[in-house]
Parts: structure tokens; C-alpha cells; sequence
């Protein structure tokens, strides 16, 4: 684990201060990290060892860096099928160490991302994955959220499914379907909900203002940032971060309900004009997750900012594309762009943070570079 813990270290320091030496040592300790992993997976019982657990989380986070993931390539998406084999082959019950559960923790979130990008169900959606850590993680929200997320990803599936055999005589399937997705929104919204009361509920959790007051970023975007004339400020960046995930969730969910209802010969959610609102319920939250970036982009946010855009950029994007707004969805790949080769630090294509493959966040706790005192062994 030592080795993939200094290629992440060096990675982030590399790009952070745009230093190609440092970004060198970091691919050279990733090349170690790699083949100390197979090497050590090929040993009875590894399967079993927190550190090893510890070293597949930790590589596959270096594949948020370009110079690492390069081009035309899966990036961390590539890690996450052999991370949950060994999570499946521990089994949850095997998760005990306090260093195993923040494993957990961290890797459930990204899951969530990976599950709703391939748009299918997950290992950590079953109720055996919800019960180790519980009373590491039950009370924190973002755990709550992405508990939904990764539920969602299976609807999404069920969602692909029904779309593939419009013919077939599946009304049942569709009404069932159509009704978690709306259950699931609600969920969220009263997370949501929630949450504003958690923070206080007494300032107001965001407001729209106009673009002027981020001059940086129309600066950098050029005269394609008026696509979207306001921004949203928000009082924190946790609160902004909070929000994205939100938004995210909710336009993934939206979006499945525009699809299934689609499949049924009459309208289900709304009397009258149901296409047109729902389309106006996804647009909502994509226009929200677009005009959150001048806000996250600010400098002060550094790469946790520039990290906390890929989703919306994607999500938006997608959707922009699948509606054919050429417009918004030329501003969502534009500004990808430029976040990406991030021009005004001085970096370039190649120290650069790679955005093609969305995360929703790494979050990451303090313990998880933690070396334990003696490598926990579970039968």
C-alpha cells in the first residue's frame, strides 16, 4: 500500500503546483504499486488483507490524474470491477477494521457514480453491504444520499430494459418502475430538506446572481459564458458540493421518469402536457448544476473544485445532447475543456486532471492513508 499511497501523494502535489518531476516520480511509484499488487494478490488469503484493500482503492483514485489515465481511456472506471471482486469475496461481514470501514465508506460513493455511468445494479445496492460500519455511518447524510444513488443505478437499469422491448406487454413493469423513480425523487428532495434544517435552516441555502460577479470565469470562457446569464452562490463549499450531488441524483431521476413514462400509452404522473413538464423538471436541475461552476471553479477551491465539476459537466452535457441544445451542450463541453487543461495556472494538457470520467467525490477521510499498526487479517 506504501507505494500506491506515494503515487497519489505525488500525483496530486504535481498537478497541484504544475511539476512534471514530481508528476514523473508519481507514474514511476504507480508502475510499483501495480506490480507489488500482483504480486501480492497471487498470495493465500491476500483477498483478506486490509492493505491490499487499502492499495486497489488508492490506485484506482491515481486515474484521476491525465498523466496517469491518458487518452481514450476508462480511467478509474477500469479499477472499480476488480475493487468490488474482492469486496465480494471478503463478503460484508468480513469488514470489521475501522481502516476496512472508511475503505467502504469512500468506495460506496464512487460505486454510486459508476453504477448510474454503466447503468446497472451494484454489489454495495444489496442489503448486506448497508449493515457493516452502521453506527460508523449511519448518522452522516452523504452516506444517506448515496445509499439512494445506488439503488438508483438499478432502476436505471430496469429502465434500459423496458426501453429495449417497447412491445413487449409490460404496463405492470412500467407502472412499478415509474413508481420508485418518483419515490426515490421524493427521498431526495426530503434529504434535501433535511439538510437545510441540519445547517440551521435560518440563512438561505443558495441564491442566483449574475454572472458579473465571477469576472474569472467569463474571462476564461469567453463570450460562450452567457449561454447561462446568473450563477449560484452558495454560503460554503460543502454546502455547493452537497448540492451537486443533489443535483445530480435528481436529474438522473428525472430523467429515467421522462423514459419509462414515455413507454405508456397515456399519461401516469400528469394529466395534462406530462411531457413537457417533466422535460422541464429535468432542464431545471441541469440548468442548476451548470450555473453552480463559476462559483466551484473559483481558485480557492483548487482541484477539489475542479474535481467536484465533472459530474455536472457530464450529467448536463448529456442531457443537452439528447435534447439537441447544441447551444448549452457546446458550453458544457467547452468549459469541461478549458477546467481540464486548466490554462490560466500555467498547466497543461498533460498535468491536467482528467474530467471525462465523473465523480461525484472521493470523499476522502484523513484515516484512509493510515498505514495500520499490524495488517488485519479477517477469515
Amino acid at each position: 500500500m506504501d507505494a500506491s499511497r506515494d503515487a497519489l501523494c505525488l500525483l496530486h502535489l504535481g498537478t497541484r503546483y504544475q511539476d512534471r518531476r514530481l508528476l514523473f516520480e508519481g507514474g514511476t511509484r504507480y508502475g510499483v504499486a501495480l506490480q507489488c499488487l500482483r504480486l501480492e494478490i497471487q498470495r493465500p488469503g491476500a483477498v483478506n488483507n486490509d492493505s491490499l484493500l487499502g492499495a486497489c482503492y488508492t490506485i484506482a483514485q491515481c486515474e484521476v490524474y491525465r498523466v496517469i489515465s491518458g487518452e481514450n481511456y476508462g480511467g478509474w472506471t477500469t479499477h472499480i470491477p476488480h475493487l468490488l471482486t474482492v469486496f465480494q469475496q471478503r463478503g460484508a461481514r468480513s469488514i470489521k477494521s475501522p481502516f476496512a470501514r472508511a475503505v467502504l465508506h469512500n468506495t460506496k460513493t464512487v460505486t454510486a457514480m459508476y453504477g448510474i455511468l454503466k447503468r446497472k445494479r451494484v454489489l454495495f445496492s444489496s442489503p448486506d453491504w448497508s449493515r457493516p460500519g452502521d453506527a460508523y455511518s449511519r448518522s452522516k447524510p452523504a452516506v444517506r444520499l448515496t445509499h439512494i444513488l445506488l439503488q438508483v443505478a438499478e432502476l436505471l437499469e430496469r429502465t434500459d430494459e423496458l426501453r429495449t422491448c417497447p412491445d413487449e406487454d409490460n404496463e405492470a413493469e412500467i407502472v412499478s418502475t415509474l413508481t420508485s423513480l418518483i419515490e426515490f425523487e421524493r427521498q431526495v428532495q426530503q434529504w434535501l430538506l433535511d439538510f437545510y434544517e441540519s445547517t440551521g435552516g435560518e440563512a438561505m441555502p443558495y441564491k442566483e446572481i449574475n454572472l458579473a460577479h465571477y469576472p474569472s470565469f467569463k474571462e476564461r470562457c469567453g463570450t460562450i459564458a452567457d449561454v447561462f446569464p446568473t450563477a449560484i452562490e452558495f454560503p460554503t463549499f460543502l454546502s455547493a458540493t452537497s448540492h451537486l450531488y443533489v443535483w445530480i441524483t435528481l436529474l438522473t431521476i428525472r430523467q429515467a421518469i421522462v423514459d419509462v413514462a414515455r413507454l405508456h400509452p397515456y399519461p401516469l404522473v400528469r394529466p395534462v402536457n406530462q411531457d413537457a413538464l417533466l422535460v422541464a423538471a429535468v432542464d431545471e436541475v441541469a440548468s442548476n448544476l451548470c450555473r453552480c461552476l463559476p462559483f466551484v471553479t473559483q481558485r480557492e477551491h483548487s482541484s477539489a473544485g475542479l474535481l467536484a465539476c465533472g459530474g455536472p459537466l457530464y450529467f448536463a452535457g448529456a442531457w443537452y445532447k439528447a435534447r439537441q441544445d447544441v447551444r448549452r451542450a457546446t458550453w458544457c463541453e467547452t468549459v469541461r475543456e478549458f477546467l481540464q487543461r486548466d490554462a490560466l495556472a500555467g498547466g497543461s494538457y498533460e498535468t491536467s486532471i482528467n474530467l471525462q470520467y465523473p465523480l461525484l467525490t472521493w470523499w476522502m477521510l484523513p484515516d484512509i492513508f493510515k498505514q495500520p499498526k499490524t495488517l488485519v487479517r479477517t477469515a
